[in-house]
């Protein structure tokens, strides 16, 4: 698992094709929306129970929403409601958009359950994040007490979340949790040492989708890795993105295998990943200008100078998130399950 350098690989491909060193990325704004059976409004009081810390007001919008803003020093959260809101036709319009995944997505017990959901909701919050989710994580949050509190489900670029803030049915390319956590959450009870938690071998993968300068980039990894009670920790898999130049219909591919070796440790609460030994093989480009590209890739894969430190977010032994603490990207694990040995046959008697 080498998360730091790949926090670096967007920026990498896209500014070795525009030549846009050096710019500065604005804020990205975020939408999401919260879905509930419950059609009574909340009040500000309630807001600001779930918003420690921050300033709560209230307005009433052109268009006849009603809107709740909850301000902190390093995030703004714009929460929309309207009375008029077409439960039916969004109810079927979201039924329709579960039913275009996978069979095997949509037959999970989380999918299933969120489907089992839909008919209930009377009511959708709009939530604008206008300076997108702040390292602290007060923003992502609100979101996940406020849906909680609603009994509702949150929706956010191709995605349904849970109010826990694990993706249940979506896009793999969106985050498997919704927003930045900014800490560890959801330790397990009674707690379970970190050693023995993650102690197996992980089916590890992670995506994101990133414009810079009018040019899209979206970056695909798979691995397996392996965390030894002892420290000792191994990632094998593969790195593939696309890049999309500005007013392009068509994006072209990129990829390379990889290979790591190093030691893991908890440290000040977070994991901490650090390679020793790395090597890239299979480098492909789909065109000649992208050849360069990859060969810088695959070297910032290669460093073993840093240490990725993560935040861990666990849903159950069988699935933890880490989340980067500098940037905050975050990577699922589904731990391995390896196949049963074949029953030997019965002795003839």
């Amino acid at each position: 698992m080498r998360i730091r350098p790949l926090q670096h690989l967007i920026v990498l491909v896209t500014v070795t094709w525009i030549r846009a060193a050096g710019a500065q990325e604005a804020p990205q704004s975020v939408k999401a929306s919260i879905l509930t059976p419950n059609d009574k409004m909340v009040s500000p009081e309630q807001v600001e129970k779930l918003a420690p810390g921050a300033k709560v007001t209230r307005s009433e919008e052109e268009g006849g929403f009603t809107r709740f803003t909850a301000t902190w020093p390093e995030a703004v959260v714009q929460i929309n409601f309207k009375s008029d809101y077409d439960h039916k036709t969004q109810n079927d319009g979201a039924l329709g958009f579960v039913s275009r995944f996978p069979k095997e997505d949509r037959e999970t017990p989380e999918a299933k359950k969120l489907a089992a959901f839909i008919p209930s909701v009377r009511q959708s919050y709009g939530v604008v994040l206008p300076q997108g989710y702040d390292e602290k994580g007060n923003a992502s949050a609100l979101l996940r007490d406020l849906a909680k509190h609603l009994d509702g489900y949150l929706i956010s670029n191709r995605s349904f979340y849970d109010s826990r803030g694990f993706r249940v049915l979506g896009h793999p390319i969106d985050s498997p949790f919704l927003g930045r956590a900014g800490r560890n959450l959801y330790q397990l009870e009674p707690p379970v040492p970190a050693k023995e938690l993650l102690a197996g071998t992980w089916d590890l993968t992670f995506g994101m989708k990133q414009i810079e300068e009018g040019a899209g980039v979206q970056m695909w990894m798979e691995s397996v890795d392996v965390f030894g009670a002892d420290g000792s920790h191994q990632s094998k898999g593969t790195v593939e993105m696309e890049f999309t130049p500005a007013d392009a219909e068509e994006g072209f591919t990129m990829s390379f295998d990889f290979e790591n070796t190093g030691r893991w440790e908890e440290k000040d609460g977070k994991i901490v990943t650090k390679t020793d030994k790395a090597t890239t093989a299979n480098h492909k480009a789909e065109i000649e200008e992208l050849k360069e590209a990859v060969d810088e890739m695959a070297a910032e894969m290669r460093k073993t100078d840093e240490a990725d430190e993560s935040w861990m977010i666990v849903r159950d032994r069988d699935l933890i998130l880490f989340e980067e603490s500098e940037q905050g990207i975050t990577a699922q694990m589904k731990r391995k399950k390896e196949p049963a040995a074949p029953k030997a046959p019965d002795k003839a008697e």
